[in-house]
């Protein structure tokens, strides 16, 4: 990933202007637009949210054994534990409208 500082873009989620800060990183957005520090946070925050959904969902069907294997295991642990399963096809789900 390409690191700008002092860049002026406009945000891809928001569409406000923003300069990019030390540590920006790109993402796979067009030239001259990325993603503003709110978008970041609350896309981090939105992804936390799913994570948690999928380990409430694996802890519902686990048995007791199991079940203390993963409360044992460390957040980014876990984390990696619900993309295995999301890669392995254990869960799916789907991002669109909710009506």
């Amino acid at each position: 990933m390409k690191v700008r500082t002092n860049t002026e873009l406009d945000c891809g989620c928001c569409g406000m202007y923003f300069r990019t800060w030390e540590g920006y990183q790109d993402r796979d957005q067009d030239t001259g637009y990325g993603i503003c520090k709110p978008c970041q946070d609350d896309e981090e925050k939105d992804n936390d949210r799913r994570i948690d959904e999928i380990l409430d969902l694996l802890r519902g069907n686990l048995n007791a054994e199991n079940l203390v294997r993963l409360n044992a295991l460390n957040r980014d642990q876990q984390k990696r534990l619900a993309y295995t399963a999301i890669e392995e096809g254990m869960v799916s789900f789907k991002i669109g409208r909710v009506a």
